[in-house]
């Protein structure tokens, strides 16, 4: 697994006035942290009241990481749902509008972005995500379902608290699961999220059966547009399965950055060897809500 590095956490507080302020709190917390904690990276807190706000500070945010390299770690705090998040002024924003305000501070940090969501569903993130797409992050910690604000404070405390005092991303995610009952957060990675969506394209639409069907369109559409010469299904078949390497490579160049920082490739040794030896000799679990593997490689 490629390592991750972030100088700093940006706590991004959108929970209603009148709440238990559980991010304000954890903002305080962190600041005895760092000065009780040598080698601590910095903490920022910034108020996000409404949609535009929210918005406009992630495009700061990027200005920012261009002119200045700092590198953050972002924890949200608000209330969720199974599509996305709710802001201070009652305000919904979609995963998918939140991964698109994501990718371009990925792009900026080189993919080290790593995201807390410290709202109900915040795993649920994943869905929004695309192989065709740039990664919206490098990790995600957030949790599978419905969460109180006493068990995130108590929770995350717990993890930035053995983080600053261990210097280990490892021991902090194992306090963390043994904080939670260790199927509360879904914790992913870039990596793990990409041999999970091919292994899951793979079952589902390349079977015997499947490629039959897509080939089927394909000639279709090829006689449609009369091309020649027309080929039959089995030939369009062929061809499908012998471009999987291929394809693979291309989403793996586009999701991995590697096309704008071929360094990445050696961060990333993401390939289709990798990733059919995996589907067959250790099938991941899509449906598993602790996600891939612990996230043990950020540095500070």
């Amino acid at each position: 697994m490629s390592n991750n590095r972030f100088n700093c956490i940006i706590i991004l507080d959108s929970i209603p006035t009148g709440e238990l302020n559980t991010a304000r709190r954890l903002y305080e917390d962190l600041q005895v942290y760092t000065n009780a904690f040598s080698h601590t990276p910095g903490v920022e807190y910034v108020r996000v009241e409404n949609e535009t706000d929210f918005f406009d500070i992630l495009k700061q945010l990027k200005s920012q990481i261009e002119q200045t390299g700092v590198y953050p770690l972002l924890h949200f705090e608000c209330h969720g749902y199974d599509d996305g998040f709710q802001l201070s002024n009652g305000s919904l924003v979609s995963w998918i509008s939140l991964k698109e305000a994501l990718i371009p501070i990925n792009v900026a940090m080189r993919l080290n972005l790593m995201i807390v969501l410290a709202s109900c569903y915040g795993g649920s993130f994943t869905k929004a995500l695309q192989l065709t797409e740039r990664a919206p992050v490098w990790g995600l910690i957030g949790p599978t379902d419905k969460v109180s604000c006493g068990q995130l404070e108590t929770h995350f405390g717990t993890f930035y608290r053995t983080l600053f005092s261990s210097g280990s991303p490892k021991d902090a995610i194992e306090a963390l699961n043994k904080a939670s009952d260790n199927n509360t957060y879904w914790r992913t990675s870039a990596v793990w999220y990409f041999y999970n969506v091919w292994k899951s394209y793979k079952e589902k639409l390349c079977t015997p059966q499947m490629l039959k069907v897509r080939a089927r369109e394909m000639r279709n559409k090829a006689k449609k547009e009369k091309r020649q010469p027309l080929f039959k299904v089995a030939e369009f078949k062929k061809n499908l399965a012998k471009s999987d390497p291929d394809a693979f490579n291309r989403y793996r160049d586009i999701y991995f950055m590697i096309d704008l920082y071929p360094e990445n490739q050696n961060r990333f040794q993401v390939t289709y060897e990798k990733a059919e030896e995996s589907r067959h000799a250790n099938p991941l679990n899509s449906a598993d809500p602790k996600g891939g593997p612990l996230i043990k490689s950020l540095a500070l």
